[in-house]
């Protein structure tokens, strides 16, 4: 009996070696564990798993063995397996082996021994990559998937209109701003249309046509963009778009349709419409502005050209328009303006253009905001634009009322004939201009027409305007001093500074022919200033070194346009600081037709000047419009009699009157006389005889160098 167990044993040892070996060659782990989790057997691939040999588990707790903390549950592990074998299915969980993480599937079945002790037998799966892929697969399917949704979201959301077409042209897709602005009520309606069905106008040679052939070469090509085309809506209007297509391609890279996108740009041409007509047109007056205009002269000139037919241009500036502004405000001016084109625009026939330049109120010292500019074509005659100009100048004198005010205007023409004036819209412009300036020169409201004479003139003044900034930059200035003598005792009573050019092109310049342009130009102000700080010096220096007493005077003569500068008295007095001169000593002449304008602020500017202790003269007396009322309201101290009197006194009885009733005027204001261009000793004896206290002229002294003065 004993021989028979021994075999026994020995065969179930034998039997357990093989499928020990059997088990060990599965490339699970295998464990078997009795009712209370006690590992009672395993094999090679679990012990690999838990790195630990077979002795050190067996007889341990599954629990002990095999850390279930990474778990969400955080429950025992033997109580999953116990769980598994009830239910029959799998179950995967993340413990924790040997310090790192793993995801097991775990089966597992009870079996019952001949003793009805129960065990289990489980098998433990490494699924961790497995686990790690599907992981990873779920996310980037839920990353396509709120990416799907966003962007769903923004093709939804999107203003411009976007259409998916098969490689036929037949759509398969449309977005909800297709619908809306096509006007139809579901994307139904559109898909497995053609996309000719929206695009609108496919006619032979039209935009749209040109555009199916660019989309239907796209297999071939990248892309079309930003083309201008219309759509056409469900009504049947047509809108224009923008639009822009490109290939759509599937994941084999080959094209399985085409994006047509596009934007309705309605409102955004009849913004590029507006934008155009602004930049086009004044904004004040709703006529053409001078870019405008040019265009029109351009067509117009080579239209004239060609068929040698006579036009004209009128450059029309309203006479003493800043006094308006002035005086009754901008808002009056503007008013005035917008009358007067209204004028215009009925006074001329239906070919004609009338245009005012494109200058805001505060431009208005560069072109001025009153200038107009009439084209009149097919002419017969030259002569025919004048008499439209004279018939113009009757309709705009009439009176303009402007609520409490009556107002009336007058206005300057300048007149260029095309094309005998230019051949260019500019040089049209430029000469009718000049001719409009010439007959302002003239006496204002009046009509004058360009001649080549007056661009010689203009052409000079121009030069001589540049030379001017040129002798400013370059120091090119310089006076001269002429004394002024007492006809009794024949001494030097003082002397005037008098201002010359010489200029290294245009040689010697006469003031007659350069100070007019300095005033019109606003040089006289820089160049004013220079004289007076140069003569204030010169005058120290003299008084320094002793060649002319103290108490001579300076004569200085001075702009109308420096006297009404800000700020003048305030210089002024910071130069005589400066120099250390004596106010006294200093006479400012200012001629009598300045004074008798009445320029704004200039009387208050004399008396300032008299407080000073400066004396003030009256140049050029006798050619102005002089009243008595008037020169005994102004702060004068001298006249002086202007040369063209004193020519021919000997000889003009009306010269030799006028001379006479100066100086009396003189004494009996109590003022001091001073006769300019005293050239011979019969004007001297004529002079001294009749009471003239002082004299100037050649006969006495040229203008003398600084330094020959002594």
């Amino acid at each position: 009996m004993k021989n028979i167990s021994e075999q026994y044993i020995n065969q179930l040892q034998s039997t357990l070696g093989k499928l020990d070996q059997a088990l060990g060659r599965i490339d699970e782990s295998i464990i078997w564990l009795d009712e209370n989790g006690i590992i009672a057997w395993s094999n090679i691939v679990f012990n690999e798993l838990t790195q630990r040999i077979r002795i050190e588990v067996l007889g341990q707790n599954i629990n002990d063995v095999i850390d279930v903390s990474l778990n969400n549950e955080n429950t025992p592990i033997f109580n999953i397996i116990k769980k598994v074998a009830i239910g029959k299915q799998s179950e995967i969980c993340i413990l924790s082996l040997a310090n790192k993480s793993i995801c097991l599937e775990i089966s597992a079945n009870k079996v019952m021994t001949h003793g009805n002790n129960p065990y289990f037998i489980a098998v433990l799966r490494d699924v961790t990559e497995r686990e790690k892929l599907h992981n990873d697969l779920f996310q980037k399917d839920k990353k396509l998937s709120d990416l799907t949704n966003y962007l769903n979201g923004i093709i939804e959301s999107m203003s411009n209109m976007l259409i998916v077409t098969s490689p036929t042209l037949e759509i398969t897709f449309v977005n909800k701003s297709t619908i809306e602005i096509l006007g139809y009520l579901k994307e139904e309606d559109l898909i497995g249309q053609p996309l000719q069905k929206i695009l609108s106008d496919a006619s032979e040679d039209s935009d749209t046509q040109k555009i199916l052939l660019l989309i239907q070469q796209l297999m071939k090509s990248k892309s079309v963009s930003n083309k201008e085309s219309f759509y056409q809506t469900k009504s049947g209007e047509k809108i224009p778009v923008l639009f822009s297509a490109s290939i759509l391609k599937n994941v084999s890279g080959n094209p399985c349709g085409i994006v047509c996108v596009a934007q309705d740009i309605l409102q955004l041409k009849k913004a590029k419409d507006e934008i155009i007509y602004l930049a086009s047109h004044d904004a004040l007056t709703d006529l053409p502005n001078r870019s405008e205009f040019e265009k029109v002269l351009d067509r117009e000139l080579a239209r004239s050209i060609r068929h040698k037919k006579i036009a004209a241009l009128l450059f029309i500036d309203i006479d003493n328009f800043k006094h308006i502004n002035d005086s009754l405000g901008h808002h009056t001016g503007d008013q005035v303006l917008i009358k007067l084109s209204e004028r215009l625009l009925h006074s001329i026939r239906p070919e004609d253009i009338a245009a005012r330049f494109t200058i805001q109120h505060h431009f208005l010292g560069r072109l001025g905001g009153d200038e107009f500019i009439i084209l009149l074509s097919e002419l017969q005659h030259p002569d025919d634009a004048g008499t439209y100009a004279k018939r113009l100048m009757s309709i705009i004198s009439k009176p303009i009322n402007i609520n409490e005010f009556e107002l009336h205007i007058t206005v300057s023409i300048g007149i260029a004939i095309i094309p005998n004036a230019g051949t260019t819209a500019q040089t049209l412009i430029k000469n009718a201009d000049i001719a409009m300036y010439r007959a302002k020169e003239m006496g204002k409201n009046r009509v004058e027409y360009h001649t080549e004479s007056l661009n010689n003139i203009y052409k000079k003044r121009l030069e001589l305007e540049n030379g001017l900034h040129k002798a400013l930059e370059e120091k090119n200035f310089y006076l001269v001093y002429q004394p002024q003598y007492h006809l009794i005792t024949n001494k030097v009573r003082g002397f005037e500074a008098l201002l010359r050019w010489k200029d290294s092109i245009l040689g010697q310049v006469s003031p007659n022919d350069f100070i007019s342009i300095a005033e019109k130009s606003g040089l006289i102000i820089p160049i004013g200033e220079w004289v007076i700080k140069e003569a204030c010096r010169q005058l120290h220096q003299w008084q320094s070194d002793g060649i002319i007493q103290n108490d001579l005077k300076l004569s200085i003569n001075i702009s109308p346009y420096q006297l009404i500068k800000e700020h003048f008295v305030k210089k002024f007095s910071a130069i005589l600081n400066e120099t250390n001169i004596n106010p006294s000593c200093i006479e400012l002449e200012i001629t009598e037709t300045a004074l008798m304008t009445k320029l704004k602020g200039a009387e208050s500017v004399l008396n300032d000047l008299k407080q000073l202790g400066i004396t003030l003269s009256i140049d050029d007396f006798g050619t102005g419009y002089s009243s008595l009322t008037r020169i005994k309201e102004l702060p004068i101290n001298t006249l002086k009699i202007d040369k063209s009197f004193i020519d021919h006194v000997t000889k003009n009885k009306n010269d030799s009157i006028i001379v006479k009733s100066i100086i009396a005027l003189a004494k009996a204001l109590e003022l001091a006389v001073v006769a300019e261009g005293a050239e011979n000793k019969k004007q001297i004896e004529y002079l001294s005889e009749n009471g003239c206290e002082f004299v100037q002229g050649f006969y006495f002294s040229k203008p003398l160098d600084k330094n020959e003065v002594s």
